[in-house]
């Protein structure tokens, strides 16, 4: 079975860090760039689909009708499968009930909010449109009206952050009693004002051993409130609530790519949908950096993207049955520094994980199997 995502570009005010494909400024092109989603959809093959993720962009921006009009689409065009995970993402200041009643009664059962703080001070830091109390009020009404999977989406590293503070915003999330957690250290990506904000000097960004101190310290606190630590920017109260979407990625499964800029594979093709609102509206099935995944890259994906699952890991038996090669004699010399050198991975039975100690210093093992 496949997965589908959807891009929404859409956004009321785009943050300064975010290098998202999104617009604050496009909203007169909302009927088109949906009319355009749902030829996109049209010209799809009718697969079984496991999961749904509505992403962007912020699509609680846009009026509910257009969300109905897409789920709509979906359930109707591909054979989604009973009890399929449909996720939709939000930002809490532009989140009502009628959205959320909306949203239930179209089949959607998770919902990923942007709260990134529970301090008002960091997120008018972060250029966040809401307050804590609108997070606070986005769980109670997706709660209160059905949609009992919520994520929220936690920030680090923010500009005047104290443990003080960030133990503050862990702890409101726990009071809220979500089922899942994610998890983002601030970055200053290319482009974006915030990037421009520390080159200049207006800003600047946390040592590489702040941002471990205080990752190391958020995964300890999860840890101890009952919180699975299963990838490595990722919490689930227990497996019921681990993001099936996202495990689809990480174990290299085909999804379609929907909408302005999202990517899409299937049938060991990996692409790309045109990137500007304006071009994907003209034509949504045109596909760019289109790149054939052969087997060589498809074991190396396989290595790095199972080492973010953390206790699951790479199966030693599992990659043998999919690619018909025993792992140790095509990775044998790298896997073996990092479980006898660095220690950086551990062999228990039939699994290699990483080790606790790699868990934020995880690309400089994963880099070496590219």
């Amino acid at each position: 079975m496949k997965s589908i995502y959807i891009h929404i570009p859409f956004c009321v005010k785009k943050c300064r860090y975010c290098a998202f494909n999104s617009y604050d400024d496009r909203f007169y092109l909302t009927d088109d760039y949906f009319d355009a989603l749902l030829r996109h959809i049209e010209s799809l093959e009718r697969e079984k689909i496991e999961t749904v993720y509505i992403g962007g962009g912020t699509p609680s921006a846009v009026d509910e009708k257009y969300i109905l009009r897409l789920t709509d689409k979906i359930f109707n065009h591909f054979d989604v499968e009973k009890g399929a995970e449909i996720t939709i993402e939000a930002n809490p200041k532009t989140v009502t009930k009628e959205k959320i009643v909306s949203y239930k009664n179209c089949g959607i059962n998770r919902i990923s909010i942007g709260a990134q703080s529970f301090d008002d001070r960091s997120l008018a830091i972060l250029g966040r449109i809401h307050t804590a109390e609108d997070i606070e009020n986005t769980v109670y009404l997706a709660k209160d009206n059905g949609i009992e999977n919520v994520n929220i989406d936690i920030m680090y590293a923010i500009g005047g952050q104290t443990r003080k503070s960030l133990e503050t915003t862990l702890e409101k999330a726990m009071a809220l009693n979500t089922e899942h957690i994610s998890l983002y250290g601030l970055s200053a990506e290319e482009g974006t004002p915030f990037c421009s904000d520390v080159k200049n000097g207006a800003a600047s960004l946390f040592s590489d051993d702040e941002y471990a101190d205080m990752y190391e310290y958020i995964c300890a606190f999860l840890k101890e409130n009952g919180f699975v630590h299963y990838e490595i920017s990722n919490f689930a109260k227990n497996e019921k609530f681990v993001s099936r979407h996202n495990l689809k990625y990480w174990h290299g499964g085909e999804y379609f790519g929907v909408g302005a800029g999202a990517s899409g594979y299937v049938s060991g093709r990996r692409f790309t949908n045109n990137e500007k609102i304006e071009d994907y509206i003209k034509n949504p099935t045109e596909q760019k950096d289109v790149q054939i995944i052969d087997k060589c890259a498809k074991m190396s994906e396989y290595i790095i993207l199972n080492l973010r699952l953390l206790q699951d890991g790479i199966s030693i038996s599992g990659f043998k049955k999919r690619f018909g090669e025993d792992i140790f004699s095509l990775f044998g010399e790298k896997l073996k520094f990092h479980l006898e050198k660095t220690k950086m991975l551990k062999l228990c039975g039939d699994k290699i994980l990483l080790s606790e100690k790699a868990y934020y210093v995880c690309n400089a093992v994963m880099c070496d199997f590219v």
